[in-house]
């Protein structure tokens, strides 16, 4: 990091952010969580990797002291505040201001609770922490009204990439998951119907394909994630291998629980006027 801002020349207009990898304490917290772990970690690198999106700060970033400054610092009443400040300190640089990367990956601390249920409700509070993000998305918009003098392509790139992230974090699971399967538990007779036309519908088709991708995927970030871990702090139990296979089947609840309800209660409770107050999430 001190190599990068002392090199660039545009040092005062940058972000940085490393991927993040949440192997703290990875051998501390329930074998169900990991995966979900293993699973934010793999799209967060993907995110700050893609050369087709707008890079964005997550968790632990930095910038120059003369940039925050010129920004007007963070805000108070914001709780997402790592894209909040991006976005603010771009159009308050005239749209200047870009992430740089550094693939050093840094370990963060994953949540956790003295009991599997209180893991899961700790790890369900988090989310809805972050998805108080979606109000970005009407500041973004705002402040493109405001200064029609930044280049509108930008703009709008930023814009799609924030309002990418936070509605299908909801509605993806929806659309993936319940959107391909549930048509057949509401009505048994379709079943036939689909094994006999059903896979000349070319949007069934890629409804199914797009689900089994997801299950094969979900496998592949669990093992990348696995072959990186520090090592193990105690010897694996048998509950603890029980709980690790029967993360691979519940991958799609797992998902839903901690993604897709806490992601559409932030946005519902935003649409309404519900305000969210911060909590800290314990992770020790």
């Amino acid at each position: 990091l001190t190599y990068l801002f002392a090199t660039n020349p545009d040092r005062h207009l940058r972000f940085w952010q490393a991927p993040i990898r949440y192997h703290t304490n990875i051998w501390d917290i329930n074998p169900l969580l990991r995966i979900v772990n293993a699973y934010s970690t793999a799209f967060e690198l993907a995110y700050l990797a893609a050369p087709w999106w707008i890079p964005m700060p997550m968790s632990s970033y930095s910038l120059s002291l003369r940039l925050l400054d010129s920004s007007g610092y963070w805000d108070g009443d914001v709780i997402a505040d790592e894209w909040h400040m991006f976005i603010k300190a771009y159009f308050v640089r005239e749209g200047q201001v870009k992430l740089d990367r550094i693939f050093l990956p840094f370990s963060a601390t994953a949540v956790t609770g003295d009991t599997l249920w209180q893991a899961i409700v700790n790890r369900y509070q988090q989310t809805l922490r972050h998805a108080w993000g979606s109000k970005e998305v009407g500041y973004i918009v705002a402040r493109m009204i405001e200064r029609p003098d930044v280049d509108f392509n930008t703009s709008f790139k930023l814009l799609f990439r924030v309002a990418h992230d936070i509605l299908l974090a909801g509605a993806g699971w929806v659309i993936l998951t319940a959107g391909s399967q549930l048509p057949f538990l509401m009505h048994p007779g379709l079943l036939g119907q689909v094994l006999n036309e059903g896979f000349n519908n070319p949007v069934y088709v890629l409804l199914q394909i797009s689900f089994l991708l997801v299950t094969i995927l979900g496998i592949v970030f669990w093992f990348q994630d696995v072959i990186v871990r520090p090592p193990r702090t105690h010897k694996q139990t048998l509950m603890e291998r029980v709980w690790t296979l029967l993360s691979f089947p519940l991958l799609p609840i797992l998902t839903l629980v901690f993604v897709a309800i806490p992601v559409m209660q932030a946005q519902t409770r935003l649409l309404i006027g519900i305000p969210l107050r911060f909590k800290v999430s314990r992770k020790t």
